[in-house]
């Protein structure tokens, strides 16, 4: 097994782990949310993702405190190697790996205990996943709200009618003259 099955089983899982935070925030229904019943989003992940894209409000920090609890969550269920095997591809996972990499390459000798890292901080996983979370929210279509339905409205509005008089005449056109 290469490097490129190992990233895919990385993508993999950590994909398998985007959609389950996502699936439990969309479980989060209004009752939940900070913005109030006048809000145009059914559910936390909605409201969530508006914010990221529209600009953090004063409760933001609830809704990523809730999506990183959530991400905690993920990450304790994972086993102790899954965790560790993530952790290789989180910045500070791939920072160590380069440093390895660099002094072997450059035939820097190396204290042997600094083979292994310091520490598999579970909060770089978390991280990381949180950070795949945010992204697909950024990305993410969100329903329009009621003021871009209203203006959507009025722009059909002002819009000239098209007539629904339709006779032969006006249909047949000659093809070549």
């Amino acid at each position: 097994m290469d490097i490129v099955h190992i990233e895919k089983l990385v993508a993999q899982s950590y994909r398998e782990r985007v959609d389950a935070v996502i699936t439990g925030l969309k479980g989060l229904g209004r009752e939940h949310m900070q913005s109030g019943d006048d809000s145009p989003h059914q559910n936390v992940w909605e409201e969530f993702a508006a914010q990221l894209q529209e600009g953090e409000r004063s409760y933001f920090d609830a809704y990523e405190s809730t999506v990183r609890q959530f991400c905690h969550h993920e990450v304790k269920k994972m086993s102790e190697t899954e965790r560790k095997l993530l952790w290789f591809f989180t910045e500070p996972g791939q920072d160590w790996t380069f440093d390895i990499d660099y002094d072997k390459e450059h035939e820097i000798e190396r204290d042997p205990t600094d083979d292994q890292p310091a520490s598999f901080d579970e909060d770089d996983v978390v991280d990381e996943l949180y950070k795949r979370i945010s992204q697909i929210a950024w990305d993410m279509e969100l329903p329009p709200t009621e003021e871009e339905n209203e203006d959507e409205a009025e722009e059909d509005e002002a819009l000239p009618k098209a007539s629904a008089r339709t006779d032969s005449a006006e249909l047949s056109l000659p093809l070549f003259e």
